[in-house]
This record gives C-alpha cells, structure tokens and sequence, in this order.
C-alpha cells in the first residue's frame, strides 16, 4: 500500500512532511544542501501503517521529529542514517526503527 511516487525533500532547515493519504509513506530525503529537520505529521495514516525515511543522498545531518498529538518523539540520527521507519497506532508513532551505517 506505500504510495507509488515519494516525496523527496531536499531543502535544508525545517521540513514537514504530511501524509496525504492513508496509504503506508515513502519519503526521501537529500541533504546534500544542507542539515534537515523533518517533522513527520500524521496526516491521514490509519493504525498500523508506516512512514520510512530513506536517506538517498547527503553527508549532512537528519533529525526527525516523529509527531503526536502536540510534541513529538526528536531523534537525531546524524549522517549516517539510511532508513528510518515510524508506526502509526492510532494515536502516535509508537514504534521507531533507524539502520545507521
């Protein structure tokens, strides 16, 4: 169910990223231009489904904000995570996986 054509977010700074659709989220981000914050709403999932960051390109820092109902669970993964996945249950991002190199 992951939609077929990702977001890619590529400006430095502070990015949102909102799933449109209630469709598990492919999101890949590049950060050669610079250190990105990525907050990550919760936009339209459903319980269960998932958003992954994918980290395509970059050499500069990630830090993602899982968000949830007014905070958010911030993890700063650095530069050298590749993946990072979120699970929706129906109130928050209960679960989080990163895979560094």
């Amino acid at each position: 169910g992951a939609t077929a054509l990702p977001a890619v977010i590529s400006s430095s700074g502070s990015n949102t990223f909102t799933p449109p659709t209630s469709d598990d989220q492919y999101v890949r981000v590049n950060t050669t231009a610079g250190d990105i914050t990525l907050n990550v709403a919760v936009g339209s999932l459903n319980v269960g489904q998932t958003v992954v960051v994918d980290l395509i390109t970059g050499g500069n820092n990630l830090t993602i904000n899982w968000n949830q109902s007014g905070t958010s669970q911030g993890i700063s993964l650095g530069n050298s995570v590749e993946l990072a996945v979120g699970f929706y249950n129906g109130t928050a991002f209960s679960f989080v996986e990163t895979v560094k190199s």
